[in-house]
């Protein structure tokens, strides 16, 4: 028995120092995040450390990966359809009708009609009249015409040549005015040159309307082009880059619609600031077309982004934010938080292992608890980069440096001890793209900058 509790007593003492050395412990931690927090607020009141300092500067790290990153030019534009036709009789009269749905509806703005599909009638009663007037016309010319051929075949002579001539030229006469009155009633249905969506009714059944009067607008809009404008210094890296991914000619769909001409990518987002964006708010689609002059009244040259737009969730008129893959590259992606600027020079600090002393030992209450990689700060100047959004583009990091400070660089000099107090994750995305969430207008990279602080 007296064994017994003597084993309790020995297991509650026991755990009684691990919670104690557990708490000790939370307590440090605890401690030295807040004096990090301290010293985060006071930079502005706290003198540079020198380069021999041995203090110890609490920081925040990002390892890096090299990846494939896309380089953006952003602009903004207007939706437009890929066609648009207004449609007009060709001759004045009386509306007599309008075309109806699958359902039996009159056609309406928003509805959808197909190739050929009738708009709206004209009321024919006198054009039916005319045309079997010249029909009339035409039979009575003709009967004319073979009498006195065949006159003239059975007794040469007896039939002069004017007569005869005059009987020809009746029959042309007339089949012309037949072929008039055939076209005359053709005419009196408006029909849909393609297929596409009513922008536009302008007419009413039972209203007069004049020859060439405007009646319908109809756009296609399952495919839309989404036009920018872009300045004389983009233009040439643009055009390029659309000459490098063109593609062979293809031929047309059956339903008219065209087929991407090259491979240059554009991701398009609608400008929404009534709600959010829902999942596929970020289309995919190609350069269409450039302009070979400039606008006379922007002075821009005007870029072409084919869209397929099944949903109809591009409106013609509607503004839209279009992201140009003009490059694509392999290299490393970090917050432009983390450079400092020093004599309009950008530097990066990173966190690498101490040459002189390779490790330390981490000690609580006197006893060495780990030995591990002593690391202190190495500043890397950064020769060329490119400025995208809340990022800089860095093809190459000499030396090859992968833990990168992002918090409490302003601090270092080369060769401080680092005290890592937390590490931040990296962008994993394969490619740099206007999915991840950004703010609604980037500006135009600065690509290739030379940082030589001229």
């Amino acid at each position: 028995m007296r064994g017994n509790s003597m084993k309790r007593r020995i297991g509650k003492f026991v755990g009684l120092i691990i919670v104690t050395i557990f708490a000790l412990a939370v307590m440090y931690v605890s401690g030295g995040r807040n004096q990090f927090g301290a010293q985060e607020q006071d930079t502005s009141d706290s003198e540079a450390p020198t380069p021999g300092s041995n203090a110890l500067a609490p920081v925040t790290l990002m390892q890096l990966h090299r990846q494939p990153l896309e380089i953006l030019d952003s602009y903004a534009g207007t939706i437009e359809p890929l066609e648009s036709f207004s449609l007009a009789f060709q001759q004045a009269g009386q509306i007599e009708s309008l075309g109806t749905t699958a359902e039996g509806k009159r056609l309406d703005v928003g509805d959808r009609v197909t190739a050929g599909q009738v708009l709206a009638k004209l009321d024919t009663r006198i054009l039916l009249a005319r045309r079997d007037e010249a029909n009339a016309n035409l039979e009575n010319a003709q009967t004319e015409y073979k009498r006195l051929s065949d006159l003239q075949k059975r007794s040469p002579g007896a039939v002069s040549e004017t007569v005869l001539q005059q009987a020809t030229q009746q029959l042309a006469v007339a089949t012309a005015m037949r072929d008039i009155a055939e076209k005359n009633l053709e005419d009196a249905l408006l029909v849909a040159p393609e297929a596409g969506v009513i922008s536009k009714r302008l007419v009413n059944a039972g209203e007069s309307i004049n020859m060439h009067q405007a009646a319908f607008e109809i756009v296609q809009v399952d495919k839309v082009l989404l036009t920018v404008g872009v300045p004389e210094s983009r233009i040439i890296a643009m055009q390029r880059q659309f000459n490098q991914t063109r593609r062979k000619s293809e031929p047309t769909n059956r339903g008219g619609s065209p087929n991407p001409v090259s491979d240059f990518k554009v991701y398009v987002r609608r400008f929404d600031t009534s709600s959010n964006l829902e999942g596929d708010a970020v289309l995919e689609g190609t350069v269409y077309r450039m302009a070979e002059t400039v606008n006379d009244r922007n002075g821009l040259f005007e870029v072409e982004v084919l869209l397929d737009n099944p949903n109809r969730l591009l409106k013609p008129g509607l503004v839209a934010k279009a992201d140009f893959v003009v490059r694509e590259i392999e290299g490393y992606q970090v917050p432009v938080e983390s450079v400092v600027f020093n004599d309009r020079t950008a530097n990066l600090f990173f966190a690498v292992v101490s040459p002189e002393s390779p490790t330390t030992q981490i000690d609580f209450a006197g006893m060495d608890l780990a030995e591990v990689p002593k690391l202190v700060a190495q500043r890397v100047e950064i020769p060329n980069y490119i400025e995208q959004g809340r990022n800089f583009i860095l093809a190459s990091i000499p030396g090859e440096h992968e833990l990168l400070v992002v918090q409490g660089q302003h601090r270092l000099v080369n060769g401080r001890p680092l005290e890592v107090m937390g590490t931040v994750p990296a962008s994993t995305s394969s490619l740099f793209s206007p999915t991840i969430d950004r703010g609604p207008m980037t500006e135009v990279s600065r690509l290739n900058t030379d940082n030589s602080g001229k």
